[in-house]
């Protein structure tokens, strides 16, 4: 069964029943958390750096509210541990053969389909996303995330446990695919005719999925008024991820979001970047994206706005 990015909770549940969660059914389930404040870079490359099982054995508030309730079998995953503070970026990846050590901890193994769910955050979907699209650079195709994370499962009777599932060590390996993010240095690299991307947003879809208000600099953002004048960078698109929830907590339909999508100025021809405050929110609208337009293959630049503050503040001027 080939799945999509997104899955209901009666598919997980299908899973489930059949086993495809335990050790060798085909599946790894995954419960996604992470702490969303600044860490320290000097401080963690000292201290933290790829000391992954010490990490594990932390009793963070992340892995008490795992231990309080997760769906059956599920392993939990951390971001703060699957990824590190860099210097511009908030999440920086760590190189592929120093991750696969963290996704074999995990019991995840290489022919596995991962499917990932999470709590709070647009719908227990962000964090999720964020971690599906750090699988795929490391070329893991095969996730899919839960539509309406963990409380979608509950709300439609799905099992909940307290019991922590036993791991065995997956045999996963990394395979770097770094054709689905873009960095600052290939942002400004300049062409032939002496353009860089940010001079050519015309020419693509480069989207901003921070809310709407943010977006249009109607309340604070994190920006420091001394290094940045505005709240965009000139010629992005507002597409703010939190608009394609429903009321009912779970992605709208695909008719709804392709309407959406439109009225945020997508064009299917053009390329797509989308970026947001810290590289997860965009990581959201472009698996949306995938699903609703198989063959087109955007890109998340992953530093976004927190970078560009820190290395080009200029560039968010409108």
């Amino acid at each position: 069964m080939k799945l999509k990015n997104f899955v209901s909770t009666s598919v997980v549940a299908d899973i489930f029943k059949k086993g495809g969660f335990k050790n060798g059914g085909g599946y790894r389930l995954l419960d996604c958390d992470g702490d969303l404040q600044s860490r320290n870079h000097q401080e963690f490359m000292k201290t933290k750096y790829g000391k992954f099982e010490e990490m594990m054995a932390m009793k963070t508030k992340q892995y008490w509210d795992y231990l309080e309730k997760h769906i059956p079998q599920a392993v939990h995953i951390d971001l703060n541990i699957a990824t590190y503070p860099g210097l511009y970026e908030s999440y920086a990846m760590y190189p592929p053969e120093i991750f696969q050590k963290y996704a074999r901890l995990l019991g995840i193994s290489r022919s596995e389909h991962i499917v990932l769910y999470g709590r709070q955050y647009i719908a227990g979907m962000m964090l999720p996303c964020r971690i599906s699209w750090l699988f795929k650079y490391y070329g893991h195709g095969a996730v899919s995330i839960v539509d309406g994370g963990l409380a979608a499962w509950e709300k439609d009777g799905g099992e909940i446990t307290r019991e922590v599932p036993e791991i065995t060590p997956g045999d996963w390996e990394a395979e770097l695919c770094s054709d689905c993010i873009v960095t600052y240095e290939q942002l400004v690299e300049k062409d032939s005719s002496g353009m860089n991307i940010f001079d050519k947003t015309d020419q693509i879809n480069f989207f901003d999925t921070r809310p709407r208000d943010q977006f249009e600099g109607k309340v604070d953002n994190i920006f420091d008024p001394k290094k940045v004048s505005g709240s965009h960078v000139p010629g992005t698109k507002c597409a703010p991820a939190i608009e394609m929830i429903s009321e009912k907590g779970r992605l709208k339909d695909p008719k709804e979001l392709k309407n959406w999508l439109q009225k945020c100025g997508f064009k299917q021809d053009l390329p797509i970047i989308s970026q947001c405050l810290r590289g997860v929110q965009a990581c959201f609208l472009n698996l949306v994206i995938e699903d609703l337009f198989p063959s087109v293959r955007p890109r998340v630049y992953h530093g976004s706005c927190s970078e560009l503050q820190a290395r080009d503040p200029k560039r968010i001027s409108e």
